[in-house]
């Protein structure tokens, strides 16, 4: 298609391009297809041992097996930990980081504390380790086994699906669902998810394709970010991959596990009506804590109390 437009006067082309842009629903159902074939993926991942990495008390450093990158196979960087007391199996959570962050063992240390055994990925072929004098948006240090990091907004959708990042953070989220899945002490009916920020895009997107999952929190994210009046907006309001392939709202229709929406009233990346359309999109059970004073990051998405109470009212009473 480019190549024709190179050769088109360029009216011709802003048209054809517009078209191309909106694009037939048809033209992708085989990639819709190839993403909720990823709800397949029930399968425990290969566990390695993260050397070099020391254990903080009872929190393991991991690496388990991702999918493979533009044909080479990748790993992902976990922290996982079980309550340091707990009496038969226990509920689990798995935790995806946003922009700037990565696996936090203080994350799971958090969901420990309160009962749970929990999982907290690094979705963009990161580490923990800091990188000396980082410039702004890439702390952390890469490891030899990386997948994808993340390219802006959806910007390497013109990337084949299965080397799109996107494509890698869903799976390994999905991938961290059935390694915590296999542990003994783990009860496998009542583990959910929870991302903040781009993890709660995540969140918004994985509860539409892994209904294993018995609850989800979104902490900001969502979808509906092509209406965003931001960079969201202005990113994908053209963008047929986005609306087509991945927007959340295309899958939170069949969800059917208890939801928590969390967010600030004057959160600048994820505005209120955006989550409303995505909260009003979704099948299941509902909940929407906007606390007044709650404003954008990572502690300040997992410290609210919110997500913890949620999470025990669903695996204590269903």
């Amino acid at each position: 298609m480019k190549r024709n437009l190179a050769r088109l006067p360029a009216l011709a082309a802003l048209v054809i391009t517009s078209v191309f842009a909106v694009g037939p629903a048809a033209d992708f159902a085989p990639l819709r297809e190839q993403i909720a074939a990823l709800g397949d993926l029930k399968s425990s991942p290969i566990v390695y041992a993260a050397e070099g990495f020391v254990p903080a008390g009872t929190i393991q450093p991991i690496f388990f097996e991702g999918l493979s990158y533009q044909g080479k196979p990748t790993r992902v960087f976990a922290w996982l930990g079980l309550p340091a007391k707990r009496s038969g199996k226990v509920p689990g959570v798995v935790l995806v980081h946003g922009g700037g962050g990565t696996a936090f063992k203080e994350w799971v240390q958090k969901w420990n504390e309160q009962g749970f055994a929990a999982i907290s990925i690094a979705v963009e072929g990161q580490t923990d380790e800091r990188i000396p004098e980082a410039p702004r948006g890439a702390p952390w240090k890469r490891h030899a086994n990386a997948g994808p990091a993340r390219n802006g907004i959806y910007g390497d959708s013109a990337e084949p699906l299965t080397d799109q990042w996107m494509y890698h953070a869903v799976s390994a989220t999905i991938l961290a669902n059935s390694l915590l899945r296999s542990l003994p002490e783990v009860d496998a009916t009542r583990i959910g998810v929870c991302g903040i920020s781009w993890g709660g895009i995540i969140t918004s997107t994985v509860v539409g394709i892994d209904p294993r999952f018995a609850f989800g929190i979104p902490i900001y994210g969502s979808g509906a970010l092509d209406r965003a009046p931001n960079q969201y907006g202005r990113a994908l309001k053209d963008q047929a991959v986005y609306r087509e392939v991945w927007e959340p709202l295309l899958r939170l229709p069949r969800t059917t596990m208890p939801l928590l929406w969390l967010t600030g009233p004057r959160d600048a990346h994820f505005p209120l009506d955006v989550q409303q359309a995505s909260y009003r999109a979704a099948a299941g059970p509902r909940l929407v804590s906007v606390p007044f004073d709650m404003k954008h990051g990572h502690p300040p998405g997992w410290n609210p109390p919110d997500s913890y109470a949620f999470a025990k009212s669903i695996v204590e009473t269903g």
